[in-house]
């Protein structure tokens, strides 16, 4: 190597100079795997992850813009759910609810009989079906029938059968249901009568 600084460059002072090239392109090229691109990959996910945060922080912004809005519906969807649950009966309001439906036939001047069906509880609500027998004359059945559907209570009326007018008086069959929203314990109740 002393060669070297006299001008005289040898075989060995050219294999010192190759082995020097070569580590420091080993450097390199260690520092390029072992640095960069860890560091290039987490460049990546931070930038990934600030464009995440940026559409959070976009979709916050509109709903503090539509706050007022969404106020606004929520309270409609609180008070339609408070006049759906005041149209719907109580358990224990049942047989007093179609008591009442009796003695709306009777003041119409028909006979009624109303029997209850077996409920059918799903996700949400529980169905309560009586089976009504009402005779009377065909206007009479007509206007029970009328009354029924006009009540504020949800009542569904199915399986309409009114057979023929003998002597004035007909004889109407169907099914009479009101519902209410079924509590965890009923839908568990239902689900034990299954298995």
């Amino acid at each position: 190597m002393i060669d070297l600084f006299r001008g005289k460059i040898t075989l060995i002072d050219w294999a010192i100079l190759g082995i020097i090239g070569v580590v420091v392109i080993g450097l390199f090229i260690s520092a390029y795997i072992f640095l960069f691109i860890p560091q290039q990959n987490k460049i990546s996910q931070l930038q990934s992850d600030i464009r995440d945060l940026q559409k959070k922080i976009n979709d916050a912004k509109k709903t503090i813009e539509n706050y007022d809005k969404l106020q606004n519906q929520a309270k409609k969807m609180d008070n339609l759910v408070t006049m759906f649950n005041e149209r719907l009966p109580e358990k224990r309001e049942v047989p007093k609810l179609m008591k009442q439906f009796e003695s709306m036939g009777d003041s119409l001047g028909l006979k009624t009989q109303l029997t209850p069906l077996p409920t059918t509880v799903d996700a949400s609500k529980e169905v309560i079906p009586y089976q009504v027998v009402a005779k009377g004359s065909f206007h009479q059945i007509v206007a029970f029938i009328n009354l029924l559907e006009k009540d504020q209570r949800y009542l569904k009326i199915s399986d309409l059968d009114i057979g023929p007018e003998k002597a004035g008086i007909c004889e109407a069959k169907f099914v009479l249901s009101t519902f209410r929203f079924a509590e965890k314990e009923d839908i568990g109740t239902q689900q034990q009568k299954k298995l």
